[in-house]
């Protein structure tokens, strides 16, 4: 009976190695393709960073264009409002054109 038992019990270990070794290179195989992953997202990290930092820059630059003409616009918006409230504003006055002229164009 032990030798009957015996040969069951090699097989039964058997057996388990056959499945310890098989789940070990599924796991080993599961980690090398978790690991490819992991170095492909890096990757795409790296390219998305080096993109977002050449952006920087001319970002910076419409930032301060759009300043500029928003300071502009503001110029021009007080020039208007300055010429529309002048005496005789809506009339065909040579002042009024002067002075429209000389602050739209410059003194000459």
């Amino acid at each position: 009976m032990l030798r009957f038992l015996s040969g069951y019990l090699t097989e039964i270990a058997l057996v388990v190695a056959i499945a310890a070794v098989s789940t070990a290179g599924m796991a080993t195989y599961s980690l090398q393709a978790a690991r490819q992953d992991l170095q492909q997202a890096e990757q795409q990290q790296a390219v998305a960073d080096s993109q977002i930092e050449a952006l920087r820059e001319p970002i910076a630059v419409l930032r301060a264009h759009r300043m500029r003409l928003e300071s502009l616009t503001q110029d021009r918006d007080q020039i208007l409002e300055d010429i529309n409230q002048l005496e005789g504003g809506d009339a065909p006055s040579s002042d009024f054109l002067r002075s429209a002229a000389e602050r739209l164009f410059g003194a000459n």
